[in-house]
């Protein structure tokens, strides 16, 4: 009997809530490009994320890359459906030569209010349309540009999302985890800056919110102001005083470039706090592409002028190795390795400062989890 090669776990069936959690696991057949969207009356509407899944492993021993083979995201129905009414969701996987259906339901949508955790300011001068260049004006919360094109720019809960044709953002507004707060050098910088970007933020909580900073990510987390997943920035020139970037720039495909629009973004004079992975593990979010030394980080900085360059006390070796232990520790099949490994977490985490400090500094740059750099765009 053929195994299955899809199954969705979780899914509204007849009903729902203006935000459900969709997820469950999809095996390709094949290596190569594949989106797997949320659809709602056979439009896209929201991307799912790529997830782990160990169980698939051991019900798939055969095939070794199924372990990556999970996916999560959030649904958020549109305003405009009112409740009560009826539609159809699916959930597709699209490949660049087919698509696949994995579920499609009938739903209904429950009268159940909904808080988005968003919120309600106007950054509509400092934005412009990635794709177009044009542009961005808002009005009760739709957004749309201002030149010959006229585009509409989709948007859920008065948050902009700016993506590729086709490709809708991942929504995780469900997610409870947090970002690691500010280091104490972004927050001077925060507390210095008439208007500070926070590219990459992540999940932020209530608590460290601040009026004039905009929170970006490629992901509709909670508390984000917006969203984008275009090669360029969706902002005007030189219209912030910092960027702040922390754990970020090992997750874009193209670091130079962005290093280049952190630089085009900023106002003359401003600075920009960035802190990326070293020797850090794989870590999707919602993908990883390239780790950095020191000489890496200054050389996508160039035009800059660098004030700072090194590692931090929370980017440390023993943070590191920390990392690369718990990675892997659930992929691996020998009783014994795991318990060798454990008792080498177990005495980093307990003794991992004395250890970082006996390396010395030139010791803890050749193995340091993390590097950073202070820069400032010339006046």
């Amino acid at each position: 009997m053929k195994k299955r090669s899809f199954a969705v776990d979780k899914f509204p069936k007849h009903h729902t809530d203006r935000i459900e959690t969709v997820s469950g696991w999809y095996i390709r057949e094949r290596l190569g490009e594949c989106n797997l969207q949320i659809y709602l009356n056979d439009q896209p509407l929201a991307g799912l994320l790529t997830t782990h899944r160990h169980d698939l492993a051991v019900a798939f021993p055969e095939l070794p890359r199924v372990v990556q083979s999970g996916f999560v995201g959030d649904l958020v129905v549109p305003p405009e459906i009112k409740a009560g009414e009826k539609f159809i969701l699916s959930v597709r996987a699209q490949h660049r030569d087919k698509s696949v259906l994995l579920i499609r339901e009938e739903v209904e949508l429950r009268e159940h209010g909904t808080d988005l955790n968003t919120r309600k300011i106007d950054f509509r001068d400092i934005f412009r349309d990635p794709l177009t260049g044009e542009s961005v004006c808002s009005e009760a919360g739709k957004f749309r540009t201002t030149g010959p094109v006229g585009r509409t720019i989709a948007s859920v809960g008065g948050v902009p999302h700016f993506y590729p044709a086709g490709k809708p953002c991942a929504i995780r507004l469900t997610e409870r985890g947090t970002t690691h707060p500010y280091s104490s050098q972004a927050q001077q910088l925060i507390e210095t800056s008439r208007l500070a970007l926070n590219f990459g933020a992540g999940v932020q909580t209530k608590d460290r919110l601040h009026d004039h900073v905009v929170n970006l990510d490629a992901i509709h987390f909670p508390w984000i102001d917006v969203v984008n997943t275009c090669r360029s920035l969706p902002f005007q020139d030189s219209v912030f005083d910092a960027v702040i970037s922390q754990a970020v720039f090992e997750h874009l495909p193209d670091p130079f470039f962005a290093a280049r629009e952190v630089f085009r973004v900023l106002r003359s004079g401003g600075r920009a706090l960035i802190d990326t992975a070293f020797m850090q593990p794989f870590h999707g979010d919602p993908d990883h592409y390239f780790n950095m030394t020191c000489s890496g980080l200054r050389q996508i900085m160039q035009g800059f002028q660098i004030e700072e360059l090194g590692v931090r006390s929370y980017q440390n070796p023993s943070l590191g190795l920390s990392m690369q232990i718990e990675a892997v520790l659930p992929f691996v099949s020998s009783a014994d390795w795991r318990n060798r490994l454990n008792q080498a977490l177990t005495i980093i985490k307990q003794d991992g400062a004395s250890f970082d400090s006996c390396l010395g500094e030139v010791g803890r740059e050749t193995i340091a989890a993390g590097v950073y750099v202070l820069a400032r765009k010339p006046q």
